[in-house]
């Protein structure tokens, strides 16, 4: 058995992943947050929301903020923010 066999990502089935980045998702559409606020108010282990947050940022979906505040050890945690979608140029 290697590392990750007893990962926190290994054990959450596919399904219950995606299902987690979009309920993150939710999360960042009405507001910025630190991971830890998200597994707050998802009611979700920090275990399980860290990993949809980095597989979010990888996606691109959201960008550190350049904010911090405390999370629940007191230490200084990024705060997350949504990346804007833009508007695509239109050329004439």
């Amino acid at each position: 058995m290697n590392a990750t066999d007893t990962s926190a990502a290994a054990r959450i089935e596919p399904p219950a992943a995606m299902m987690l980045r979009e309920r993150c998702m939710g999360i960042f559409k009405e507001r910025d947050c630190t991971a830890d606020e998200v597994a707050t108010l998802l009611s979700a282990s920090i275990l399980a929301i860290r990993p949809r947050i980095s597989e979010l940022r990888s996606l691109g979906v959201i960008r550190d903020s350049l904010k911090r505040r405390p999370n629940d050890s007191g230490h200084k945690a990024i705060v997350w923010e949504i990346v804007p979608i833009t508007e695509p140029e239109l050329f004439v």
